[in-house]
């Protein structure tokens, strides 16, 4: 195992693919409840979720399952 390509990977990956998600993440102006007194029906929190949800599926990690509840 060539712990240098390996770690090279790492992080041109976490530069290519989680930077940018993160970054559009916290785009989304989703407050905790106890600030966004809309937080029920504005429907941020959900698109929040759905954000999160759809990224970690694209990953296609081998035997993953995630359930929006």
């Amino acid at each position: 195992m060539d712990s240098k390509k390996n770690k090279d990977y790492i992080f041109k990956e976490f530069d290519d693919n989680a930077i940018p998600a993160i970054s559009d993440y916290v785009r989304i102006p989703n407050l905790s409840r106890n600030y966004d007194a809309e937080w029920e029906s504005n429907g941020l929190l959900e698109k929040a979720a759905h954000f999160l949800q759809d990224w970690v599926e694209a990953q296609k990690v081998t035997g993953l399952k995630s359930q929006f509840l």
